[in-house]
């Protein structure tokens, strides 16, 4: 049996508050930097500094990717900040899986019900998106995650795990 991989690279959309936040820092050290030429070289070059520290770590923020994986029986979601870090959000075990099916459906209802299971997001935020919702167990606990899978990846796992995705 041949290994078969597949891989989806997804944007994150940053927030409105993220976007502002982002744009009011770089406002603030250009107004800073240029208090800090015509006025007070000493007293505003600290505020000018800081500014742009804060404003090189909110665009790291506001500049996200998700890339699922899905290898031979495992699927992995992670999460990219500033294309340089990289955090790992899942690792699925898909004989663990319990359900793949589009966010909405009603087959999700008994598990997004349920107050002890854990919920977590990897999707762009785009308001067009096809969203699914993996629900896996993983030690005596249930997880689901919603992520942004192409039609290829889809139409691979419903292949291979036909009873438990839904197109």
């Amino acid at each position: 049996m041949s290994i078969f991989e597949n891989t989806v690279m997804i944007k994150k959309r940053p927030s409105y508050g993220q976007l502002f936040a982002q744009y009011l820092l770089i406002a603030l050290t250009i107004l800073s930097a240029l208090g800090t030429i015509l006025f007070s070289p000493l007293g505003l070059f600290v505020p000018t500094v800081l500014f742009a520290v804060f404003a090189y770590f909110m665009h790291g923020s506001c500049d996200m990717e998700y890339e699922y994986t899905y290898i031979e029986g495992e699927l992995d979601i992670d999460k990219i900040k500033a294309k340089r870090k990289r955090k790992k959000v899942a690792k699925i075990d898909l004989d663990e899986l319990i359900l793949i099916a589009p966010q909405g459906s009603g087959e999700l209802n008994q598990y997004a019900r349920n107050s002890d299971v854990k919920k977590l997001k990897a999707v762009s935020g785009r308001p067009d998106a096809k969203i699914y919702d993996v629900v896996y167990r993983d030690n005596n606990t249930i997880h689901i995650i919603s992520f942004e899978p192409d039609e290829k990846m889809i139409d691979t796992l419903h292949k291979r795990y036909m009873r438990k995705v839904i197109l």
